[in-house]
C-alpha cells in the first residue's frame, strides 16, 4: 500500500521506529468507519484494541482508551473534524 500504516516500520540509521497513525485502530493505512468500530467496541468492552492499535486510539491525549477517543474518531469519520 502506499500510506503509512500504525505498525509498519521506519528505519533511520540502526534505529528501527515503530510507525503510529492517529486513528488507523485496524493498521490498513487508512482513518475510516472500520476504525471507528472498533474504537466503539473497544469502549463498550466487546474488543480488545492492544499494542499499537492501542496507539493510534488514543487520540485525546491519555493514556487508557477514554470515550473522548471515541468521539473524536466518530466526529472525524463524520468528516466534523481533522484528526
Amino acid at each position: 500500500h502506499s500510506h503509512m500504516a500504525s505498525g509498519d516500520t521506519v528505519v533511520a540509521g540502526a534505529i528501527r521506529y515503530a510507525v503510529v497513525v492517529k486513528g488507523d485502530v485496524n493498521k490498513d493505512g487508512k482513518v475510516n468507519p472500520a476504525d471507528y468500530v472498533l474504537l466503539k467496541r473497544h469502549v463498550m468492552g466487546t474488543f480488545r484494541i492492544e499494542g499499537i492499535a492501542l496507539q493510534s486510539a488514543l487520540l485525546s491525549g491519555g493514556k487508557t482508551v477514554r470515550t473522548m477517543d471515541y468521539v473524536l474518531l466518530k466526529r472525524h469519520v463524520m468528516g466534523l473534524t481533522v484528526l
